[in-house]
């Protein structure tokens, strides 16, 4: 089962995610692993699960064919609203393409909203090539919960643990493992262990990052500098983990 977003948070989302720090910045350290296993301009179908309003499509396009799954309707349109054509509506767990037909697959701050991520990234692994690579993000450190996760529909923040074992447990093999946004962790840590002291009752709303332009700008500054150290070494702590997987090698595979 997938747990719904509110759909609020969908319009939300879609008003800032082109030029917010925080969604800019994912994009930017997601295309820093796929810089180690896709290669750029390339015609490689790459299939986004969970696409949202569309802003990630665009970014895969550097390195292939993006084509976008997501269920719900709001995220669909937007999406559609870009001029993305390669969408349609796709549950995770069971995604309506044949073995081993894209390259790449990305689940970006998809599989914890959901009861089963073990047969969301097993499907993800079906539908991923030999040799191609499967990259997730996740949030963080359960410690980090807050009435952002309600608001999103998280059903889990991800330990690096417990990603590892939902991602061998469906059979992939971790490349890659690392935390992204470190500078923030210490921040957001202090910001909701106050929340959930003294903002009991107020309705969940997702925190977008939302900041003044010059300060926007330092944080996507800062997010330019660690995507490019995530091209050469991992990060030990931060607010959202990143994995590389590989599917196992099927009969027959050469």
């Amino acid at each position: 089962m997938v747990m719904a977003m509110n759909e609020q948070e969908y319009h939300r989302m879609r008003a800032v995610e082109d030029r917010n720090w925080w969604f800019a910045g994912k994009r930017l350290l997601v295309q820093a692993l796929l810089r180690q296993v896709a290669r750029p301009g390339g015609e490689a179908l790459i299939l986004d699960v969970g696409c949202g309003t569309g802003a990630t499509l665009a970014a895969l396009a550097r390195f292939g064919k993006p084509v976008g799954v997501d269920l719900a309707a709001a995220a669909l349109a937007y999406t559609a609203q870009r001029g993305c054509r390669r969408v349609c509506a796709c549950d995770a767990q069971r995604l309506a393409f044949a073995d081993g037909t894209f390259a790449v697959v990305t689940a970006l701050d998809v599989v914890e909203h959901l009861d089963d991520p073990v047969a969301a990234l097993r499907e993800m692994g079906r539908v991923c090539a030999p040799g191609g690579s499967v990259v997730l993000s996740v949030p963080a450190h359960p410690l980090l919960w807050s009435d952002h996760d309600v608001a999103l529909a998280h059903r889990r923040r991800y330990t690096a643990r417990l990603l590892r074992q939902h991602v061998e447990a469906a059979g992939l093999t971790v490349t890659r493992l690392t935390y992204g946004y470190a500078a923030f962790f210490l921040p957001a840590l202090a910001i909701r262990s106050l929340r959930r002291r003294w903002g009991r009752g107020r309705a969940p709303k997702a925190d977008l990052g939302m900041v003044a332009g010059p300060l926007n700008a330092a944080f996507l500054g800062y997010l330019r500098l660690e995507a490019a150290f995530l091209g050469t070494a991992n990060l030990p702590i931060g607010t959202s983990l990143l994995c590389v997987a590989r599917p196992a090698e099927r009969p027959g595979s050469p």
